[in-house]
């Protein structure tokens, strides 16, 4: 799911249940750091990767602080994506249908 800000996340969140997060860091409203933080004190257990197109070290310290599985910079390509996105814990299992799990799906 796409949504447009973090507050339009928030609204749908209690009824998601996803994977991971993909967070840009430049949002309208409350930022993608601010969000991220709000996720970490809430104790949701919810793997988040960050991208961004600040390469400020401070940035990149203050996200890895909040949680973050991953901390992809722009331009990025697919594959970089892919490969965050694939390291996040292989030993959780995610139910899709009666015999698919997360390891079948890449």
């Amino acid at each position: 799911m796409l949504f447009r800000s973090a507050e339009e996340y928030l609204e749908g969140a209690s009824v998601l249940c996803p994977l991971c997060l993909i967070l840009d860091l430049n949002l309208p409203g409350i930022s993608g750091l601010q969000l991220q933080e709000r996720l970490r004190r809430t104790c949701r257990a919810l793997p988040v990767i960050v991208i961004t197109s600040h390469r400020d070290p401070a940035i990149r310290a203050l996200a890895e602080e909040n949680g973050c599985a991953a901390f992809i910079v722009k331009p990025f390509g697919a594959t970089t994506l892919l490969a965050a996105i694939a390291s996040i814990d292989a030993s959780r299992s995610f139910s899709f249908g009666e015999s698919e799990n997360r390891a079948g799906l890449t």
